[in-house]
């Protein structure tokens, strides 16, 4: 089991010029999680061999004996997930843009985050069957997103508690990478191995690996962007 937590100003080396501050005279204004903050991670690693026929005497114990199973088991919680704000001037996000002072939008990005004005943790997990909370906000284009798979079970009503910063009046709203949590991750992995024994000094050992033999599809996180209500919340691919 591993803790961490990774605090920074923003998510590129310092020699990068394509990723601005909210303000360049306060680099606090964006410390925060960086894209990497990954709270808590665990990791295991199990062998079990039988012990019976552990010697391999005779046909039967060539056969029953030998043999080794390891599963390998990786569980994760989520990343940052930014809220992205719409930018004043082009009815476009790029995570802030030159309407909150930074470079002009198109080639630059910058750590803003959109203000969340409700105290509702929405968790993060997986909805298949993502539906309205008010069918009137169907004419916000709540459309596509609908059919699921959704990090929200009502679209709608996780939209409606975010809103754009206004310049002057919010002040820094940067909080690092994101002020949501993603999807949670777990794999397991699994690995069968056959030793048979020849003579006293030689044996064979076969070895198979089974790479997600669940078949767990793990989605990436949504992108949350104000200005796209059509798809808020969905889970991309794989």
């Amino acid at each position: 089991m591993i803790y961490g937590k990774a605090l920074g100003t923003g998510s590129e080396v310092q020699s990068s010029s394509q990723l601005t501050l909210p303000d360049a005279y306060n680099i606090h204004s964006a410390y925060g999680l960086q894209p990497w903050d990954r709270k808590f991670v665990f990791n295991t690693f199990l062998v079990y061999q039988p012990s019976f026929f552990k010697g391999q005497h005779g046909l039967l114990g060539r056969i029953a004996g030998g043999w080794s199973f390891a599963p390998i088991v990786t569980l994760g919680s989520g990343l940052p997930l930014s809220v992205q704000p719409t930018d004043a001037f082009a009815n476009e996000t790029y995570a802030g843009g030159q309407s909150f002072g930074e470079g002009e939008g198109n080639d630059f990005a910058a750590l803003q985050n959109a203000v969340q004005i409700c105290p509702t943790n929405f968790g993060s997990s997986r909805h298949n069957n993502p539906t309205l909370s008010d069918p009137q906000n169907a004419g916000l284009e709540f459309g596509s997103n609908l059919y699921g798979p959704s990090m929200f079970q009502h679209a709608d009503q996780a939209y409606f508690c975010f809103r754009n910063p206004i310049l002057g009046i919010d002040g820094s709203n940067g909080r690092g990478a994101g002020i949501l949590r993603g999807m949670p991750l777990w794999n397991v992995d699994f690995s069968v191995k056959k030793n048979i024994r020849v003579t006293e000094r030689v044996s064979v050992e076969f070895s198979t690996i089974f790479s997600n033999p669940f078949n767990h599809n793990q989605l990436s996180d949504p992108y949350l962007i104000l200005a796209h209500s059509h798809d808020w919340g969905g889970l991309g691919g794989l």
